[in-house]
């Protein structure tokens, strides 16, 4: 039976759809193997009645041909031709007749025509344990505590199989702001807004690490307990720890009192613990209040944090928070 090779674009809509297994094991095919197969599948009909994973995607569906003589465009496939990579293109067997691009080949790929702020989004869900809702099918919730699909770490391996500079050095540039295990969309919002650079209209704060370990003594009682905390965004050097918290966590009974004890154990071991809520977020005036406060914790001068509402903030505000928030 014939496969269909799927492009950046549909691999991610099914990494979101959960048609991907979490962890993955890619297998590389050859640029001459690849194209031996893909050559010819242009009339897809036949393999929709067999796959289960084609008709989860729009139309008309993105898959690779070997060349530019092989692309014949109609209202069931649009036609990408291999980018050339040292040793083959890495592939998740996702049925009979359908493979996706690994995660870090989607990942590079998507970045060549996407900004900054996009490509760092990106690259913190792939490396994360959250996927956010596919594209087309935007009514599905964003879904917690998986397996990430990928990491850092293999995302710049596969950059170094790329032979043309153009197809990676985007992915590159956003890796920068790309850490492993974020665990909400929200939590990445927060990284971004505070520490890419002014150039893109944010504060250019430096990196904090993610879920970066706390050890801590936890007292409850007359027992105490030595045991590892882990921050969302933590300063080290500077003893700052940054908490996003949902609404949703907020409300959960206990949550109040568990957040406190949580406080008060990290702040008992020298740390100041910042928590950030949805509101702090969505009110410009109360989160640049929250960065000139983390720019005091970090020894920053005023006059290196580069405050008010620009054009270029507003846009960023409104591609990485909720369009709900209305920024």
């Amino acid at each position: 039976m014939k496969t269909v090779y799927l492009t950046e674009n549909p691999s991610l809509e099914l990494m979101r759809l959960g048609a991907y297994p979490r962890p993955n094991a890619p297998s590389t095919l050859a640029i001459g193997e690849l194209a031996c197969r893909a050559r010819g599948i242009r009339d897809i009909r036949p393999l929709l009645r067999v796959s289960s994973i084609l008709p989860l995607l729009p139309l008309p569906y993105r898959i690779f041909v070997p060349a530019k003589a092989d692309r014949r465009p109609s209202k069931l496939v649009n036609c990408q031709v291999i980018p050339p990579v040292r040793g083959g293109i890495d592939f998740i067997e996702l049925d009979e007749c359908c493979k996706g691009l690994s995660p870090e080949m989607t990942y590079i790929l998507f970045c060549r025509a996407k900004p900054l702020a996009l490509r760092a989004q990106l690259g913190l869900e792939l490396c994360g344990t959250y996927a956010t809702a596919p594209e087309h099918y935007p009514e599905m919730a964003t879904q917690y505590d998986l397996e990430p699909l990928t990491n850092v770490s293999s995302i710049t391996a596969a950059l170094e199989r790329f032979v043309r500079e153009p197809d990676s050095i985007a992915a590159r540039q956003a890796l920068h702001y790309v850490q492993n295990k974020s665990a909400s969309p929200m939590e990445s919002a927060l990284l971004l807004l505070l520490c890419l650079p002014p150039a893109e209209g944010e504060y250019g704060l430096p990196i904090p690490e993610r879920n970066a370990d706390l050890p801590i003594i936890a007292y409850l009682g007359q027992q105490h307990d030595e045991k590892t905390l882990y921050g969302d965004l933590v300063y080290r050097k500077a003893q700052l720890v940054l908490e996003y918290q949902s609404l949703l966590y907020h409300d959960e009974p206990g949550s109040k009192h568990a957040d406190e004890d949580r406080r008060d154990d990290i702040e008992a071991m020298g740390y100041t613990v910042m928590f950030i809520t949805p509101e702090r977020l969505q009110d410009f005036d109360c989160f640049e209040g929250i960065v000139q406060r983390i720019a005091h914790h970090l020894g920053l001068a005023p006059a290196c944090v580069p405050l008010g509402l620009t054009p270029e903030k507003r846009s960023l505000r409104r591609l990485l928070l909720p369009a709900s928030w209305n920024v």
